[in-house]
């Protein structure tokens, strides 16, 4: 096994602790007044965290030198649309109680909302084609 390999095998789980902390937190009663604003909102903090990660990676290997850190990006990048995925959901269903017409109210209300759909239509696309299958039809990027 690479070191590569085993550094992955370190930061997957490592990077499904924050939810794993919020579920603790969450059973234990420890979210504060409002456990489904604090639950929602970590949801989307860890995303935007991981947004964040993913996008330093290539000015770190640039900065570097390192080039083995490129490795990272996918996942990094994959657990960001995992968050979220999970904080639109915990949206839905905490705040919005999956009620269609809020959203709508919401989305004319709050116009931070509409660029989070566009953030999380953009994840999308990137996860979808993330995938080696998809890589190898969508062919080399040479730029």
């Amino acid at each position: 096994m690479t070191i590569i390999a085993k550094v992955k095998l370190l930061v997957f789980p490592l990077s499904l602790y924050p939810l794993v902390d919020l579920i603790f937190k969450a059973i234990n009663n420890k979210l504060g007044p409002d456990p489904a604003t604090a639950l929602t909102h970590g949801l989307g903090e860890w995303a935007l965290i991981f947004l964040l990660l993913s996008l330093a990676v290539t000015p770190v290997r640039q900065l570097t030198g390192i080039n083995k850190v490129i490795r990272f990006r996918r996942m990094l990048g994959l657990f960001a649309l995992f968050y979220a995925s999970l904080h639109l959901i915990a949206y839905l269903a905490f705040m919005l109680a999956w009620q269609w017409e809020t959203l709508l109210e919401d989305l004319y209300k709050r116009s931070y909302i509409i660029v989070g759909a566009f953030a999380l239509s953009i994840l999308i696309v990137l996860g979808l084609t993330s995938t080696k299958g998809m890589m190898k039809r969508l062919g080399a990027c040479r730029t």
